[in-house]
């Protein structure tokens, strides 16, 4: 009866926390004017809008397919797909609308999937993800500044050099994340986040108290690449395929607005705008990050020195692909709602009845 009641109450709280994210997104929709959102929408139209929805299906398949081969690789347990989608689309909702992202889509996952595997095999199988979701950003950053510098800016020294340093800059960060496999990360991130102010001293305690849990989590890093290191290149590799899919986006809304976009220069603009966006990466929904990232991106790639001229195109652009967030934010959202209404997994079920 108390495991019950704990159960429930912890349902009870993923609602309100879903809650609290619809009034977020409320306000959102609010701060960016429904009015200009809406006329917006109209001049894109639905059909360009569909597109953008399902093409963002499509990326959530690829993502739920990398998660999902690092989940059985680390837990041993197959998990269905349908349920590694719906944790991959509600925890890319609260990450849009949560401040630092992964602050509010990481701890989803792994509260959810505990419900179908223990706490650090759950926790490991984030934390893998995460890297392999970072790993392909510097990748797509790296692929996307070879682009430019071949087919745009190798005329320009300033451009280039700038672009030379964001390669170098790429490929240093990939070395040090790959180090993070060889000697374990997780138990340094939480002695260093235990030295921040403020939260600081709750994480320096919880730290303490699961200190072999964090433990094991490293191990389970470390080991992996030895054991499955095929099955990580391909997690890899789909989570970079998902970012090469997502620049048809830039077409899709280009032509929407009567500029013609090709899927070289998408890619460039993705890129670009994807870097800017995560350099300052603690605007929810990168609200006014992405307008200036997509006018930097069109600036490298030649189409102009005059920035002015270049914001009303990036606002067109951010606008679509804002709408096509605000949907899918819904969708996660409702997800995690229906996710309280269907019932516990066989695991849980047994382990209440030997409870």
């Amino acid at each position: 009866m108390q495991v019950h009641s704990c159960r429930k109450s912890k349902g009870w709280l993923k609602i309100s926390v879903s809650v609290v994210c619809f009034g977020l997104l409320v306000w959102m929709i609010w701060k960016s004017d429904p009015e200009v959102l809406w006329n917006h929408m109209l001049l894109m139209g639905w059909q360009t809008l569909v597109l953008c929805v399902g093409l963002w299906f499509v990326i959530y398949v690829l993502n739920a397919l990398s998660w999902g081969m690092i989940v059985w690789s680390v837990s041993g347990v197959r998990i269905p797909y349908i349920d590694i989608l719906r944790y991959t689309i509600s925890g890319y909702a609260l990450n849009y609308i949560t401040p630092l992202g992964m602050l509010g889509g990481e701890p989803y996952r792994i509260w959810a999937l505990k419900k179908q595997t223990d706490l650090g095999h759950a926790t490991s199988s984030v934390m893998l993800y995460a890297m392999m979701h970072f790993c392909s950003h510097f990748l797509f950053w790296i692929i996307g500044c070879l682009v430019a510098l071949s087919m745009f800016v190798c005329s320009s020294v300033w451009k280039c050099s700038l672009l030379l340093a964001v390669v170098a800059l790429c490929v240093f960060l990939l070395f040090v994340f790959f180090q993070g496999f060889k000697l374990g990360f997780v138990e340094a991130l939480f002695a260093s986040l235990s030295r921040m102010p403020l939260l600081g001293p709750k994480v320096a305690s919880w730290f303490e108290k699961n200190r072999v849990l964090i433990a094991s989590i490293d191990q389970s890093i470390r080991s992996l690449p030895n054991l499955y290191k095929g099955k990580l290149l391909l997690s890899l590799f789909l989570e970079l395929a998902a970012r090469l899919v997502g620049c048809l986006e830039f077409c899709f809304l280009g032509l929407a607005i009567g500029f013609s976009i090709d899927y070289v220069e998408a890619l460039c603009i993705s890129a670009f705008s994807s870097l800017f966006a995560n350099v300052l990466f603690f605007s929810p929904l990168q609200m006014g990050t992405r307008e200036g990232g997509i006018v930097w991106s069109l600036w490298l790639i030649g189409y102009g020195a005059d920035f002015d001229n270049l914001l009303p195109l990036a606002v067109a652009v951010s606008l679509g692909t804002r709408i096509r967030e605000f949907v899918w934010i819904a969708l996660g959202l409702i997800l995690i709602i229906i996710n309280e209404y269907m019932g516990d997994s066989p695991r849980n079920n047994n382990e209440s009845s030997n409870t």
